[in-house]
This record gives structure tokens, C-alpha cells and sequence, in this order.
């Protein structure tokens, strides 16, 4: 269907913070009026209706989840709704969706979590859709129990995906985006299942193929609702209000495998479900995050798991983490000697992640507060590994070697041997240069005399009763196509504390936005584009490139756009040769006034052998079809108190899939939270031969005249 890591992890939540988890399972063995699980005989089988098969272990997975959500989490029966064979029509399964969006007993931010077992199909899109840009070959869709095609009779037949995506933005709408769904079905990266035997003893989930056009009418009280007003947000990028639950921004999709794979079943089981539970009962669920669970997962033949959705950083039954002060990245040890110092220890991250050679980490026992005043030793990175794309590591040398003191240990980056900011400080302001000097952790900030050759110029401001210092842009990639251009500089209290902590995200900032890579040739041979979507309001696809709109971004990758509040927007990126057809794309956003990056789309991880999420040509994110469809269009909020704003998108590109939450830096360091929580990165799986690149485009928003 049209669903389309780091570890993170948080100090313990105090009990006022934790939140319940309410379940949807549905397990489907029987259909057509096939015999039931309770052996009784529904209907006779209608010889214009396609035969559904009956499965073996639908209900019996679809049981288990129910028994792990009961035994070993302690989830109230009551807050469960359980659907099995007859029980799962087409009616009930859309009620349940629809009772989760309209409990009272659901609080907002609580986990929702919705298992589906049963079969799936693909069949031909409405007619209404066939005249759209980007309309889809087939539109999959979930086969209920009491499944009939004859197209008079729409509460017989099966649910659509964009009917299902309607119904679980309806849900994020009411009660937060905290929604993980999981599908154990054929093709299940598009949402299918069925049942076919494959030598004898493994079954396959696959159904008929349905050739025929789904009425135009159906579902239309679930998928063509007024999204209501439109208001005002915070400023730079963001969602517009009727679509901040919309798509993969609102839920965790996990599917047992690729949209061209066939989920097995094995001793009436479904081996994807009898996977994943039992790592969740080893390993306890709140010791990965989505993306992690998939890569974790044992290798399963023929099949490659899929997890998808902007929160696939988050853990499967807790909300989305919020903002974090420090990065940890977790360091294993290498088999060797003690008398041999070199490559004793390994981390996954390398220069795709931002690091140089000469860069020193400190370990600790843990990331609590009271052990990182005990570090346990310090390592530099010695090489890199151009095959796992992951860095190598020695100790400091004259110093005396050490074992980990847990694995993996947790470690930050404490002495970056490349410089991340630029600071040009005038000769009034010389004072400056020496307090900076003597803040702790700033190895990585460097002075200029050159004022063109800095990112940014601080000063101390005097005009106020209070002293602050000022803060202005002058790095020349912003002013290079509009030299002209004039941006308000940003203020803070002229404190040590404050001008610590801001050089530090202004430094992660740079670092992330300015730093390239030749790795990957294809990357320049990729063209992007940014046109103006319009809304069809009538499912998939939802959004599509307005009639008559053009390219906004020029030869020299600049967008430049005047406000509207009410415009929404979409990129498309173009490969210009046959090579590098296997691409994985993650997009972020630099928003240039508060420093912040936040990440706008992230390729789905996945077990196995990954698919790509860009196999054509072309991929459209924020509208059209295929998996960067399912994020939100961009649309550009401004302060008041502004009439230019600066940012940027850039799209990192690997012929492997790739982590890069540790980019994000969600809260801006001019804000400086009271409540922060720690968020750290798990060790992610090694990709043979990993090169990547990075295309970036500036962005101008200016206010109308």
C-alpha cells in the first residue's frame, strides 16, 4: 500500500510522562465463504467473485501479537480490539479504525499499534484517477472476510489503500502521530497477502490479481473530508496544519517484505511475525527503534522487511523522542591483543556521518550525567573502512590501554581535528576571541581575519540597557546568488553558558550543511526540480504538480519564493544516465535563521536485501506516487518580524542504505530547553562498498511586496 536508524534512547520517563498503548489485530484465515476457523460454512461461493484461498497461520499470528500485548506488556484486554475471521468484514475492520480516532480513553501522543494478517490485493485504480499526473498501474487493497467484487455492492469489497491512509490520518489527527503499523503479507512493502503453495511444505501469501476498476464512489465518506481551515504556523519550513498528520509523518509502517517479494509461511506461521516477536521477547521492546527491529531481525529466505515513515528513529510502543543535547555514538571492541594497541576498537559511523581522521571520542561506563564526569579512556579515529564505510579506532597514544567497560560503550565526540565553524570577530570585539578560547569542547570553532571567508561574525551589542552579543550571517554561500540580500542577525545574553552552547549547534550546523563527498560520480548527474502541488483531496494520489507550474529551481539550484501560505510545494529528482539505478535519498532541511536541520524524508530501512525507494528515473517527494510521496509537501511560514528568510534542502544519496538521525538538530541553540532528553545511536548494519554524496539547494522566502 501507499505507506510508504540510530537507536534512540531517553533517560527513564517519569510516571506522568509514560503512555498507554491501545491495539487493532486482525487475523484472516478464511474467505469466500470458505470454512471458517470455528468449522462453519459462511456462504457458497459466488462464481464471479475471485477465490481467496484460505491461509493456515493468519489467525494464529494475529493470536500471538494478541498474546505478546497481554502476557508479556501487560496491555489491558480492554484495550485491545481483536478481529478473526467472520469477525473481520469489511464494515467491522473500518468501525475499528474509525473507534480508535473516536475513543475518549485515548489520550493524545498515546501508542497506537495496529497488526493486520490476512490476505491482499491489487487491482485497478478508479477511473477518476486514471486523467492524474502520477496515477498508479494498480491500487492495492485489504480483502475482508466477507469479500464480493461485484462493484454495486461496495460494502463487500476490499478496503483501499488510500482509504486505509485516510482513516490512520484521521486517527493522527485526533491522537497524535504515536501510530505503528504492521502488515505480515505478500508484497507487503504494497500491502498484499494471500496463500499459494510453494514446494510442499512453505506457503506463500499471494492472491489472484483482480482486473477491474474500483468504483469511482468508493470510500468516498472516509477519503474526501474537508481537511478544515488552514492557519498560521511557526515560522521557515514546516507542515501546513490540515497535513501535519498526514502520510508517513503520522505513523511506522513495517511490512514483512518488498513489494516484489512473497511473504512465507512455515508450520502454519508466518515467518516474518514469528521474527519479529521473538526478538521483541529476547531482546524487550524498548531496546531498538523501528529501523533497528528490521535490521535486527534473522534473515529470513526471500524475504526483506521494510520499515517506513518519518519516525522510524522512535521505539515501536513509545512516542517520538524529543529534542537532545548530546549525540552519543557506541563503540565495540575488536578482537586483539592487549599488547597491540592499534584498531582495538570499531565504529559503524564514518565519513558519511560527518567524522575526520585525528577525531577523539571519550567512552563511559553509561550516559548518565554522574558518568560522563568518569571517563573511562579516549580513542582517535586512525583509518577508515572504505568497504563497511564504518572508522577504526586506537588509543590516545602514551596512554595507558583499556578494555570497554560494557558493549557497545557509549562515547561523544569530544575534539573534531576539522574545523566546523568559522568565526570572524572584529577588532573592537577582540575580548571575544579569548573567552571563546577558554570554553571547553569548542576544538572544532576557528577565527578569520577575513570577514568573506566566515560563516558567521559576533559582536557585542550595546544599543540594549543590557549587553548581548549579536550574531550575524555571513557565510557566502547565502549571499553568492544575491549579494544584496539582508538578513536580521540573532541575539543572545552576553553569557559564557549561552555562548557555549550556541557555538556548539552553529558548529554541528556548518559542519553538517558545508561537508561533501566525490564517493559518488552518479550524484552529478542528478537534477533536481521544485514545482507547485495542488490538492485533488480524493486519496492517491493526493498531490499533484499544479496545472501550468514550472521549475522553481534554477541552474544554479537556488529556489527563491515569495510567502503564500496557502501554497504548497513538492521536489523531483531527476537521474540524467542509466547509472547508479540503486540510489537511497535523504533529505533535510537547514533552516538558516533559527540552526536548525530536521529531516523531510527518509528512505525505509530494511532487512535483507534492501529496495530501493528510487527504482526509475525519477522520484517525486511530498506528491505523486511511490514512497516520497507518502511525507507531507513543503510549504514556508515567516515570522513577522522578518521579510527574508535563508535555508536549505540537502539530499544526501548512498548506493546503500544509510543512518543519519545523528544530523538532526531539532532545537534551535539560541533556545536553550530546561527538559532536554539524550538521545544516542546504535550500531546500524555494515554495508559492503558504502559511498555516498550530497546535492544542496539554497532556499529564498521573501515576504510580498
Amino acid at each position: 500500500m501507499v505507506f510508504k536508524g540510530y537507536q534512540t534512547f531517553s533517560e527513564p520517563t517519569t510516571k506522568a510522562e509514560q503512555k498507554e498503548l491501545f491495539a487493532l489485530v486482525i487475523g484472516i484465515n478464511t474467505y469466500n465463504g470458505l470454512q471458517s476457523s470455528s468449522g462453519n460454512r459462511d456462504r457458497d461461493t459466488d462464481a464471479d467473485v475471485p477465490t481467496f484461498t484460505n491461509l493456515r497461520g493468519a489467525v494464529a499470528d494475529a493470536q500471538e501479537v494478541y498474546d505478546y500485548l497481554t502476557s508479556d506488556l501487560g496491555v489491558p484486554k480492554s484495550q485491545i480490539t481483536f478481529l478473526r475471521d467472520e469477525e473481520a468484514t469489511r464494515t467491522s475492520i473500518i468501525t475499528a479504525f474509525r473507534n480508535l480516532a473516536n475513543n475518549k480513553d485515548i489520550k493524545e501522543g498515546d501508542s497506537i499499534f495496529i497488526y493486520y494478517a490476512g490476505h491482499g490485493a491489487q487491482t485497478l485504480p478508479p477511473k477518476r484517477l486514471l486523467r492524474m499526473k502520477g496515477c498508479p498501474e494498480k491500487v492495492e487493497v485489504l480483502v475482508p472476510h466477507d469479500y464480493g467484487r461485484i462493484p454495486s455492492k461496495h460494502e463487500s469489497m476490499g478496503i483501499p489503500d488510500y482509504s486505509i491512509g485516510a482513516l490512520l490520518n484521521q486517527i493522527a489527527e485526533k491522537k497524535g502521530d504515536n501510530i505503528t503499523v504492521v502488515f505480515d503479507c505478500c508484497h507487503s512493502a504494497s500491502a498484499l497477502r494471500g496463500s499459494r503453495k510453494s514446494n510442499g511444505r512453505a506457503l506463500t501469501r499471494s492472491g489472484p490479481d483482480l482486473m477491474y476498476h474500483l468504483p469511482d464512489e468508493l470510500d468516498r465518506d472516509i477519503w474526501d473530508s474537508d481537511p478544515g481551515p488552514r492557519t498560521s504556523l511557526s515560522r521557515g519550513l514546516t507542515t501546513p496544519t490540515p497535513l501535519k498528520h498526514f502520510g508517513s509523518t503520522s505513523y511506522v509502517f513495517f511490512a514483512a517484505c518488498s513489494s516484489s517479494e512473497l511473504a512465507r509461511e512455515m508450520d502454519d506461521r508466518g515467518c516474518f511475525t514469528s521474527a519479529l516477536i521473538a526478538l521483541l521477547k529476547k531482546l524487550g521492546h524498548s531496546s531498538f527503534s523501528c529501523s533497528q527491529l528490521i535490521t535486527h531481525l534473522p534473515k529470513i529466505e526471500g524475504q526483506s522487511p521494510q520499515c517506513e515513515g518519518v519516525h522510524q528513529d522512535r521505539l515501536i510502543f513509545h512516542g517520538y523522542v524529543s529534542a537532545y543535547d548530546k549525540t552519543f555514538f557506541n563503540i565495540a571492541e575488536r578482537p586483539a591483543s592487549a599488547s597491540d594497541n592499534s584498531y582495538d576498537f570499531i565504529m559503524t559511523e564514518g565519513r558519511a556521518h560527518g567524522f575526520s581522521k585525528g577525531d577523539e571520542l571519550t567512552i563511559y561506563k553509561s550516559k548518565s550525567k554522574e558518568d560522563r564526569g568518569k571517563p573511562v579512556g579516549v580513542v582517535i579515529i586512525d583509518n577508515f573502512d572504505d568497504i563497511s564505510g564504518s572508522s577504526r579506532l586506537k588509543i590516545l597514544p602514551n596512554t595507558p590501554y583499556f578494555h570497554l567497560p560494557c558493549h557497545p560503550a557509549p562515547a561523544l565526540l569530544t575534539r573534531s581535528i576539522e574545523p566546523h565553524l568559522k568565526l570572524y570577530i572584529g577588532p573592537r570585539d577582540q575580548s571575544l576571541v579569548r573567552r571563546i578560547r577558554k570554553l571547553p569542547g569548542l576544538s572544532n570553532v576557528v577565527f578569520t581575519n577575513t570577514p568573506s571567508a566566515a560563516h558567521i561574525r559576533i559582536s557585542v551589542d550595546k544599543t540594549n540597557t543590557e549587553e548581548r552579543l549579536c550574531f550575524e550571517v555571513l557565510d557566502q554561500d547565502v549571499f553568492r546568488e544575491n549579494p544584496n540580500l539582508k538578513l536580521k542577525p540573532r541575539f543572545a545574553p552576553n553569557d559564557d553558558d549561552d555562548l557555549q552552547n550556541i557555538l556548539n549547534g552553529l558548529a554541528h550546523y556548518y559542519w553538517h550543511l558545508k561537508r561533501t563527498s566525490d564517493s559518488l560520480p552518479v550524484t552529478k548527474e542528478i537534477s533536481p526540480f521544485f514545482f507547485k502541488l495542488q490538492d485533488t483531496f480524493t486519496g492517491q494520489p493526493r498531490f499533484i504538480q499544479e496545472e501550468g507550474s514550472f521549475n522553481l529551481c534554477n541552474a544554479s539550484n537556488v529556489i527563491d519564493v515569495e510567502i503564500d501560505e496557502e501554497a504548497l510545494y513538492g521536489l523531483e529528482i531527476t537521474k540524467n544516465s542509466e547509472h547508479g539505478a540503486n540510489l537511497f535519498p535523504v533529505l533535510f532541511y537547514f533552516d538558516n535563521t533559527d540552526f536548525t536541520i530536521t529531516q523531510s524524508y527518509k528512505h525505509p530501512v530494511a532487512g535483507g536485501n534492501p529496495e530501493s525507494p528510487w527504482p526509475g528515473p525519477s522520484m517525486t517527494i511530498g506528491y505523486g506516487v511511490g514512497s516520497g510521496s507518502t511525507v507531507s509537501p513543503f510549504s514556508f511560514y515567516m515570522d513577522e518580524a522578518y521579510d527574508t528568510e535563508v535555508g536549505f534542502f540537502k539530499l544526501m544519496l548512498s548506493n546503500k542504505p544509510i543512518d543519519l538521525d545523528s544530523m538532526t538538530q531539532t532545537e534551535s541553540p539560541f533556545l536553550r530547553s530546561r527538559a532536554m532528553k539524550q538521545k544516542t545511536t546504535l550500531l546500524a548494519q555494515q554495508n559492503p562498498q558504502q559511498l555516498w554524496g550530497s546535492i544542496t539547494l539554497t532556499v529564498i522566502t521573501r515576504r510580498k511586496e
